[in-house]
């Protein structure tokens, strides 16, 4: 019997919303997540194949040749955008839970109004949802299965 392979919350927070995208040959999930904590950890054991510091995304091929796609957007009361601080460079290998990024002014919280993180991920195989739950926490909370 073979493993199954999980991914995990990058944040700390609520998921807002889960799309299921059908293509031919290929599996997709796209979540939203709002974050309450100011970190952004990976979602699972692999390495960074590509990393766009200015957009505050990176993607990540897991084992088994799957992609996840994470892009960040955080706003302040004067809908400006806070820049983050990256913790990764490209083709790293990263482990599940380890930081990604942090939020730059860590210690003014109380100027954060919304934090944003896109999650997409594409699969050849089959992704199952592994429990719908709406509050999660960064690196422990299981969301699929592979």
């Amino acid at each position: 019997m073979k493993k199954k392979k999980y991914i995990v919350s990058q944040i700390s927070g609520y998921i807002k919303k889960i799309y299921n995208i059908k293509k031919k040959k290929f599996f997709k999930k796209k979540i939203i997540f709002e974050s309450e904590k100011n970190i952004i950890v990976s979602p699972c054991n692999g390495i960074i194949k590509s990393f766009f510091p200015k957009k505050n995304s990176c993607i990540i091929q897991n084992e088994i040749n799957t992609l996840i796609t994470i892009k960040n957007k955080i706003y302040n009361n004067e809908k400006k955008i806070i820049n983050f601080i990256s913790l990764i460079k490209n083709s790293k290998k990263i482990y599940i839970g380890e930081i990604i990024f942090l939020i730059k002014n860590i210690f003014h919280k109380i100027y954060l109004n919304k934090s944003i993180t896109n999650m997409t991920i594409t699969s050849k195989k089959k992704i199952n949802t592994y429990k719908k739950k709406y509050k999660i926490k960064a690196g422990i909370t299981k969301l699929f299965y592979l």
